[in-house]
């Protein structure tokens, strides 16, 4: 879905639901630099995880 937000694809209504920022969410992690994003939230979070 993220990629769809980007290339403009989907409409206002469906912009707006719940599932599409949980899909953003995710798609964020697995798109963007796991050790600097994923590994800082995760180690907020309590979670101490090695590189």
């Amino acid at each position: 879905m993220y990629l769809a937000e980007l290339h403009g694809k989907l409409t206002s209504r469906i912009e707006r639901m719940e599932d599409i920022l949980t899909s953003n969410v995710f798609s964020f992690f697995k798109y963007s630099d796991r050790e600097i994003f994923l590994k800082g939230y995760l180690n907020k979070l309590g979670f101490d995880i090695s590189n």
